[in-house]
């Protein structure tokens, strides 16, 4: 992880890069899908697979679904 003031390491850490992001997202089962909602940031736990590239997930319709749709601020983790 990169400190995002000054470009330095927090003792511990380290930068992954994307082909090992997408290997370790791949062993998972279980994620966090954080949105916000009208500027308040709600987090949901999400099954989930990994699929060419592409993090799929099956919701129902409601908050998180209307949400990603029309969300500018949306991470998963």
């Amino acid at each position: 992880m990169v400190d995002g003031m000054n470009g330095d390491r927090e003792p511990g850490m380290s930068v992954l890069g994307e082909d090992e992001c997408w290997r370790l997202l791949a062993h998972a089962e279980v994620g966090r899908l954080a949105v916000a909602v009208r500027d308040t940031p709600e987090i949901y736990p999400v099954n989930f697979v990994v699929d060419n590239r592409t993090l799929l997930f099956r919701t129902a319709e409601g908050t998180k679904l209307a949400t990603v749709a029309v969300s500018k601020r949306v991470a998963f983790e």
